[in-house]
């Protein structure tokens, strides 16, 4: 049965990967404390006249923006390096393909990220944002994906996922981080570039090409593989938080159209931000 499936999984991986998951987990968290205080320093001495929750949050967006920089460029090299890139029907595990050095790497730091996320998640107050829950279950339906990849060999489909998925935060969390710092210039064409972003990358493509493909397995393949039932339930999960952000999205540009954006649609802002607002935070 399954039980017995995972704990021979368990058993033929090395120590080693679960360490470099654990690492990347405890690192990733602790980075992003100093990283986002770091930063929130920088942005007080060098826009003093901005509001303290302002650069607070400016901090955590530039912590926002790197990663998935950084995640879309580390993925870009392994998508665009690897024959089965652009091949959604070669996304099928195979066992006796091993995990490359720098897939391990991608899929610890992803990983290391969404367990920070999880953490700070929690740190704040399930009132602050309207979708709390939406994003508890998108952290956790991520994590399960990457401990999924690591298992049973469901890598390709999970990294190109995540590829399509990066892309589009890093509009999001940099048009974030325009608007705290009052870069009002920069900022509407950031956004602008958000939307077709998501919504080409999220719920276009990807439905048609990863998910697809996982849907397309022959019934008496998927029988064979491994939680294959929990993959498609995880990603089907995902889709549609991506469908609920991006109407989100579209609402607000509706509302910008009309009267400029005056408050986030999912934060129980103070009010020296009412007149400052956030982005929907979907990472």
């Amino acid at each position: 049965g399954y039980l017995s499936i995972l704990r021979m999984s368990v058993t033929i991986l090395s120590p080693n990967i679960w360490l470099l998951v654990v690492l990347f987990s405890v690192g990733m968290t602790i980075i992003r404390m100093f990283y986002t205080k770091s930063m929130s320093s920088l942005y007080k001495w060098w826009r003093p006249h901005l509001a303290q929750r302002q650069i607070l949050k400016a901090g955590e967006s530039s912590w926002f923006t790197q990663f998935f920089a950084t995640a879309f460029c580390l993925s870009s090299y392994i998508v665009l390096t690897q024959p089965w890139g652009f091949h959604p029907s070669q996304f099928v595990p195979d066992y006796e393909e091993k995990i490359s050095p720098a897939q391990l790497i991608f899929i610890a730091y992803e990983f290391g990220f969404y367990i920070s996320s999880l953490v700070y998640l929690f740190k704040e107050s399930r009132n602050k944002y309207s979708d709390f829950y939406m994003m508890l279950g998108h952290h956790v339906a991520v994590l399960f994906l990457l401990v999924l990849s690591i298992l049973y060999r469901y890598q390709r489909g999970c990294i190109f996922s995540l590829w399509l998925h990066d892309f589009a935060d890093i509009f999001l969390e940099f048009s974030k981080l325009c608007h705290y710092l009052k870069f009002d210039h920069v900022a509407p064409y950031t956004f602008g570039c958000l939307v077709p972003a998501w919504g080409v990358n999220r719920i276009v493509v990807w439905p048609l090409t990863a998910l697809r493909a996982f849907f397309k397995v022959d019934p008496a393949v998927a029988a064979g593989l491994p939680f294959y039932s929990f993959m498609r339930v995880f990603q089907s999960v995902i889709y549609v938080l991506d469908v609920a952000w991006f109407g989100m999205i579209m609402r607000m540009v509706v509302r910008s159209l009309k009267e400029g954006l005056t408050k986030d649609i999912r934060s129980d802002e103070d009010e020296s931000l009412q007149r400052a607002p956030d982005k929907p935070q979907a990472q």
